[in-house]
């Protein structure tokens, strides 16, 4: 379930419901996007529709943020627990971890593809991390994009974490959300 929030539809939930969620879209291979809403998120989708739609075609929008999840309890009368990035995905990688599902890792700067990979290895040791990929720059071209799709298809990875910044990381993904289980 939805809830309107200014102009993001926010998925209602709590955070092993999101999780169960993940997983039943990694093991099905049920191609998607997930958004982590922020305020941020919902400024940039106020100012711009075509954002706001493609922030509301994610098959979930974890509210990412105190403000969001505070909204969802003051404008729809729903309890709604924060869930940030950094508490989803240590339960995303257990539960891959787990089910012996793969994940690929995109964006941010080389530095933190390797502290998330030292990190996964240590936290997470059985788990499989399919492969990573740095963007050049925040902005990803047509023709980099088909080069990391080429890399994630040949990796055939469960799940791809992308962390660029908003909002380039869901307008410049959304074009592949029916080819990849994407986590923004």
């Amino acid at each position: 379930m939805k809830k309107r929030i200014i102009s993001i539809e926010t998925s209602i939930g709590q955070r092993q419901g999101f999780v169960a969620d993940l997983m039943r879209m990694g093991k099905a291979n049920t191609k998607g996007y997930v958004c982590l809403a922020q305020v941020h998120m919902l400024v940039e989708a106020w100012k711009d529709e075509g954002y706001a739609k493609v922030v509301n075609e994610a098959a979930i929008v974890v509210p990412n943020g105190m403000p969001v999840a505070m909204a969802v309890k003051i404008l729809h009368g729903v309890p709604q627990q924060r869930l940030s990035g950094v508490e989803l995905l240590p339960e995303l990688f257990k539960a891959a971890q787990a089910e012996q599902l793969s994940i690929f890792f995109v964006g941010g700067t080389r530095t933190l593809l390797d502290y998330t990979w030292e990190y996964c290895t240590q936290q997470f040791p059985d788990l499989d991390i399919a492969g990573t990929y740095c963007p050049k720059s925040k902005i990803i071209s047509a023709e980099e994009s088909l080069e990391i799709i080429d890399k994630i298809a040949e990796a055939r990875p469960n799940f791809v974490v992308v962390t660029l910044d908003c909002p380039e990381q869901e307008n410049g993904w959304h074009p592949y959300r029916g080819r990849l289980v994407l986590v923004c």
